[in-house]
């Protein structure tokens, strides 16, 4: 089934699913077009009011089946959407969305680019590539961010977290997930447990880490001053920084604190690439056999 609304300016759109797949295309258009297929496609409920467009099975209804949405909206559009096992698919092709709430139980969640976004899923897995602020959630699932502008808040039960490239304030809480940056240049606050913390490098900003026996390993841009706070009361502590004294006026300098009972603490200076580069890879990452239990 096929409904095409005249939409000539970013709409709010409402939608949810049980199981299958939904799948959002947000570009430069002056309507929305949504599509259905799977049984009894027909007797969902999707409707106009004004910027609003919802999209959603009936309230009662008991069907299980696996159900296909595509929805082709304007760019700059806010979205609602609510899906037990469906996958969550929202592609920007040129554009981004405005603001996003999804939430799955088991159906991944995948965003091109957005502004904000909260998201929560039980065990499916997150993925945002580009985004100003966001809240993620997720129990079992691995949690990544390519670009992130702004701030971010992250917690996951034993799921991992990636975040390739923060600029903002990250806080970050895990049970056992590990936490990984590619490139740091805002703060980072993560607690956890057994989890691991890994910044690949640091260019400015602060780092805050509280572990019980999780281990810390910082990469940090070479010349940069440091101060640092370090207490492991069981844990190796490892500094490989040489001493470049005061920063000079307008300089870049990092502030790390760890807290930990027996994770490994190391801190290295990485040669930094020009700003806009991706960040390298590390070259002495922490084995599984240097994390202390």
């Amino acid at each position: 089934m096929e409904w095409t609304f005249a939409t000539p300016e970013p709409v709010e759109l409402s939608a949810g699913l049980h199981a299958g797949s939904l799948t959002v295309v947000a570009e430069a258009r002056d309507d929305t077009i949504v599509t259905i297929t799977g049984r009894r496609s027909e007797v969902f409920d999707v409707a106009q009011s004004g910027r609003t467009i919802v999209v959603r099975p009936p309230r009662e209804w008991q069907d299980t089946g696996r159900h296909e949405i595509h929805i082709r909206l304007p760019a700059e559009s806010d979205l609602d959407i609510g899906a037990g096992a469906a996958d969550v698919d929202l592609q920007t092709p040129g554009c981004r969305l405005g603001e996003v709430s999804a939430k799955t139980g088991s159906g991944s969640i995948r965003i091109d680019r957005v502004g904000t976004a909260a998201l929560s899923s039980g065990s499916g897995t997150i993925r945002c590539d580009e985004v100003e602020q966001v809240r993620a959630k997720s129990g079992s699932g691995d949690i990544s961010v390519g670009r992130l502008s702004a701030d971010a808040t992250i917690s996951t039960g034993s799921g991992d977290v990636r975040l390739d490239d923060a600029a903002g304030a990250v806080a970050v809480k895990t049970g056992s997930g590990d936490l990984t940056v590619g490139q740091l240049a805002g703060d980072v606050r993560y607690g956890t447990a057994s989890g691991l913390l890994t910044v690949e490098l640091v260019r400015r900003g602060r780092v805050d880490a509280k572990t019980a026996s999780g281990g810390v390993r910082l990469g940090i841009a070479a010349g940069t001053p440091v101060w640092t706070e370090i207490v492991s009361a069981f844990g190796r502590v490892e500094s490989h920084l040489p001493h470049v004294g005061e920063p000079a006026p307008g300089q870049d300098s990092v502030r790390v604190r760890v807290h930990s009972a027996s994770g490994k603490v190391v801190l290295v200076p990485i040669d930094a690439p020009p700003q806009d580069a991706p960040a390298p890879p590390q070259d002495e990452p922490l084995a599984p056999q240097d994390a202390p239990v």
